[in-house]
């Protein structure tokens, strides 16, 4: 087996460092009531769910929390749901979620400490089998590296399931279309994971694609026959969640943008820019690729790490959503080390707007010289 990373040993030096930060950040962990943060919302979205009451509803999911609280005698200091924080999950995380009803709120936040680490290390392994070995092995260093993998980690982020089911179906959709599709399918709980690979099939597999699109509606079939008639006005509250965490997360006001390491939206919030047009530059960037795919400009593995960085440049989510941008870090390092050299930005703190706007430009640029320099290769040849 060959451990040589692809890439220098500056880089290496830099990982290993990174690494031994991460691994020092483990002893503070501690529990706390509120922990895992973002596991709150989808928990006590099932709760609702299996006393047939609206998981959408932000007022009944606080009090849900609030009478878990009062009767585990705990306290706590931030309540989940709005306004930073809806439940935005798609239909069947509630349902999914309800088979968990009868845990307690501490149950469920060990249970799923441990089944993060079990989706972490299913990811690790199916890359293990995906990737070329010394590609993998400079993706690992990356990944242990990375600043945001312990807060991740600990906030509790189902961005992991999407994660494992992502990197499942790059591993099967050639040998497999329709366990590929079933992964591809479980990526919906991420939809800023689940998009660019839908787009992805769009292009090289269309029936990949149908079929996740079928098993995404049987999924949702539970949901509407557990609240009947109610079903529909249940999604408008859903779609209203939506609605309002994008007004505050897009607001002048809020720090959500500045805080996403790789969004050019504060950038584009100091120019005046709404939300409509960077929705329109969103789907103009998607278009251009799934062109630039269909004419064959580009490789399938370049097609997917352009789609996953248009995803990733206007995420509004948080900064923990740049492991998206994991899945697209082999693809750039096939040949020429120094492709990776932008991705150094992601790991710094402290970023100004500027940096924020430059990172995935500079991602870009690279790809863009890559693809000069195969040309030009093959016009010699």
């Amino acid at each position: 087996m060959n451990f040589r990373l692809n890439i220098p040993n500056f880089l290496l030096f830099f990982c290993l460092a990174f690494i031994g930060l991460n691994l020092i950040r483990l002893k503070d962990i501690s529990r706390e009531s509120e922990s895992p943060l973002d596991q709150r919302q989808p928990f006590f979205a099932g709760k609702l769910y299996s006393q047939e009451k609206n998981p959408y509803n932000d007022e009944l999911l606080k009090q849900a929390w609030h009478e878990e609280s009062q009767a585990g005698e705990w306290v706590y200091s931030k309540q989940p749901g709005g306004p930073e924080n809806y439940m935005l999950y798609p239909p069947f995380v509630a349902s999914l979620y309800s088979l968990f009803s009868d845990y307690s709120w501490f149950q469920w936040g060990n249970l799923w400490y441990t089944l993060e680490f079990v989706l972490l290390f299913g990811f690790i392994l199916l890359a293990f089998f995906h990737f070329e070995r010394k590609h993998f092995w400079a993706f690992l260093a990356f990944l242990l590296a990375y600043k945001a993998l312990f807060p991740a980690l600990m906030l509790g982020q189902p961005l992991w399931i999407s994660l494992l089911a992502g990197m499942g179906f790059l591993y099967f959709r050639k040998s497999n279309s329709l366990l590929a599709a079933i992964f591809l399918t479980i990526t919906a709980f991420k939809p800023s994971i689940a998009l660019p690979l839908f787009a992805f099939t769009m292009v090289y597999d269309f029936r990949q694609l149908l079929y996740a699109v079928g098993l995404v509606l049987l999924l949702q079939i539970p949901f509407f026959l557990h609240f009947g008639k109610d079903s529909f006005l249940i999604i408008q509250d859903w779609l209203h969640n939506m609605e309002f965490q994008q007004a505050i997360v897009f607001s002048d006001a809020h720090d959500f943008l500045v805080s996403n390491l790789v969004d050019i939206s504060p950038v584009l919030g100091k120019l005046g820019i709404g939300l409509w047009l960077e929705k329109l530059l969103l789907l103009g960037s998607v278009g251009l690729i799934l062109l630039g795919a269909f004419k064959k400009w580009y490789s399938e593995e370049q097609s997917l790490a352009l789609l996953l960085l248009a995803s990733l440049s206007f995420s509004y989510h948080l900064y923990y959503d740049v492991f998206i941008l994991l899945l697209s870090i082999p693809y750039f390092m096939k040949k020429e080390w120094w492709y990776s050299v932008p991705l150094l930005a992601l790991f710094l703190p402290g970023l100004s707007s500027l940096s924020i706007f430059l990172t995935p430009l500079l991602l870009l640029f690279a790809l863009v010289l890559h693809l000069s320099s195969r040309d030009s290769k093959s016009l010699e040849a």
